[in-house]
């Protein structure tokens, strides 16, 4: 209902919570333990912006991400200009 009603009349209903979303992000968040388990997110996701690898949950992807480099298995594209990781 939210875009059709006005805020003042629908108050908190249907907002929501943020420590909700919070918990569902943290859910959701790829458990990435090695190069092949992130290379698989690579091919499901297609492209990842690069930046992604400063994130708390994902300090360690940079590792992965240059052995999979190595082998020929993983790119740095660019588009915009901005880097992307691209499985291959």
């Amino acid at each position: 209902m939210r875009g059709m009603v006005p805020d003042k009349l629908l108050g908190e209903a249907g907002r929501l919570d943020p420590a909700a979303i919070a918990e569902l992000r943290e859910e959701c968040w790829p458990d990435v333990r090695d190069e092949h388990e992130l290379h698989d997110l690579l091919c499901s996701l297609v492209v990842v912006p690069e930046e992604i690898q400063s994130i708390d949950g994902a300090l360690h992807w940079a590792g992965f991400f240059e052995r999979l480099e190595f082998h020929g298995r993983a790119t740095v594209g660019e588009y915009g200009g901005r880097q992307y990781l691209v499985g291959g």
